[in-house]
């Protein structure tokens, strides 16, 4: 389902304090309350699971996003596949159907090779970040 981060809140039995200091991440924080997962941009998603902030609806987002463009990202290419590399293994055991998935893409990925091999938005260097993270995720899958 496509909720908004204030609806994952109440889901989790959270409560917004506001903005409690006037730092970057509470501001930020602030301001994707209110939209909902398909609506935000992919830093934001690679944000929510860098500051581990409802990883399970955001890892779901991030794969979606993974598979139909493996190189997405804000900041810079591949920056969502990179933030779905850095996932603690723990979150992969809690979340099978999540592994499950997350290894389908990244079959998926391995067999359409040609997605990111004939990207000209991509150098190089860019290629072989990307396909180190998918062999990071899987990894961490797959040590339990």
């Amino acid at each position: 389902m496509d909720f908004t981060i204030e609806e994952i809140e109440k889901l989790h039995g959270d409560e917004y304090e506001g903005i409690v200091e006037p730092y970057g991440l509470p501001i930020w924080y602030d301001g994707i309350r209110k939209k909902k997962l398909s609506e935000l941009r992919e830093d934001d998603i690679a944000r929510l699971i860098r500051q581990d902030l409802y990883v399970d609806y955001a890892i779901e987002e991030g794969l979606k996003r993974v598979k139909q463009d493996p190189s997405c990202g804000v900041k810079y290419p591949g920056e969502v596949i990179h933030a779905l590399s850095t996932i603690n293994k723990k979150y992969w055991i809690e979340y099978p159907v999540l592994s499950v998935k997350s290894l389908e893409i990244i079959q998926l990925i391995r067999v359409n090779y040609t997605i990111i091999k004939n990207d000209d938005y991509l150098v190089e260097e860019d290629k072989v970040e990307i396909y180190e993270s998918l062999f990071e995720i899987e990894k961490n899958i797959k040590i339990k």
